[in-house]
């Protein structure tokens, strides 16, 4: 019998979870939202891939992974960059079946490159600062949980500021109202498409960063990962941050709770339940706009 305590203590850290899961899944909504571009391969990359550089940031420099986005993000940045000018760029005026070939092509290596680098032995951080818990309110929390929310939440306070109140921000705000508009208004819509594309896979290596303080990273890691971003995605919906961040963290307490009531390995059966009644009953999401 589960008693009423628990229940509560484990919302509570699937709460914290489903933070960090909103920060993986606004950088898929932040490029789909954007872009109009499904990366079917947001799994692998950027997130396994980030995952992958903050172990080896701690094993070479000794670099805590709460710590790491700091030369994680603007490399990430950077890779996205480099990824849209190859790829996203040449798919996005054509069929929506050269975006599912290319993203998916792109995991495939990916994930590929990293069983041949790092075996597919599952690797995980010996210690980090923010290991331990902390009682709060009579629930005993874990440190990397609760300051993996916190570094989540700040995220999304920079980003909602960035596109409401940064000249920049209003202008990549206003392509996915009216492209064409901004265009005749002089607006270097293309730069745009690459600036966002590289934060959006920038913010999701900060997921992949926080996640590493209480997970471990092997090669196939990026599918369960990346089906629950695109869970969180459908969740959401298109038009609202705020949607991205409620969507994960419906979906954390989901997972936690289920893991405790049933078992760990139907946590993914009732994830997808829901997946499937909110395409059909909301295919637009609780919060989407369109």
């Amino acid at each position: 019998m589960v008693s009423l305590e628990m229940l509560i203590g484990t919302a509570v850290i699937g709460l914290l979870v489903g933070c960090i899961y909103a920060l993986g899944g606004l950088g898929l909504a932040f490029i789909y939202g954007i872009l109009d571009f499904v990366n079917f391969g947001h799994g692998d990359f950027p997130l396994m891939l980030s995952m992958y550089v903050t172990f080896w940031l701690f094993v070479i420099f000794g670099l805590d992974p709460i710590f790491s986005p700091i030369l994680a993000v603007p490399l990430f940045f950077l890779l996205g960059i480099l990824v849209y000018k190859s790829i996203a760029r040449r798919t996005l005026k054509g069929p929506a079946l050269s975006q599912i070939a290319a993203t998916i092509g792109l995991m495939i290596m990916v994930r590929g490159l990293a069983q041949v680098a790092w075996s597919s032995d599952p690797r995980s951080i010996p210690f980090t600062i923010v290991r331990g818990s902390i009682e709060i309110g009579g629930l005993l929390l874990p440190q990397s949980r609760i300051v993996g929310a916190l570094i989540s939440i700040g995220a999304f306070i920079l980003i909602h500021y960035f596109l409401n109140r940064t000249y920049t921000g209003l202008c990549i705000r206003a392509i996915t109202d009216d492209r064409v508009a901004t265009e005749v208004l002089g607006i270097n819509t293309e730069r745009l498409y690459m600036l966002s594309f590289g934060i959006g896979i920038g913010l999701t290596s900060i997921a992949g960063a926080v996640m590493m303080t209480y997970s471990f990273v092997d090669p196939t890691i990026g599918l369960r990962y990346g089906l629950l971003l695109f869970v969180i995605l459908c969740l959401a919906g298109l038009g609202t941050i705020k949607g991205v961040i409620f969507a994960g963290c419906i979906l954390g307490v989901i997972e936690a709770l289920t893991t405790v009531i049933w078992e760990s390995r139907a946590a993914m059966l009732v994830v997808f339940i829901i997946f499937i009644l909110m395409l059909w009953l909301r295919p637009k999401g609780l919060w989407g706009r369109r």
